[in-house]
């Protein structure tokens, strides 16, 4: 994977939840406004 390329998907158990992985870091989050916003 390159660095800096993000990697989204859906959460399995919750669709309204997406998943980033960016650089070795996972973040569980969703859009706003076309920007990822993560959680928590």
């Amino acid at each position: 994977m390159k660095k800096n390329v993000p990697l989204y998907w859906l959460e399995s158990d919750n669709p309204d939840v997406m998943i980033r992985k960016l650089n070795g870091k996972v973040e569980r989050g969703s859009f706003v406004d076309g920007v990822f916003k993560a959680i928590g």
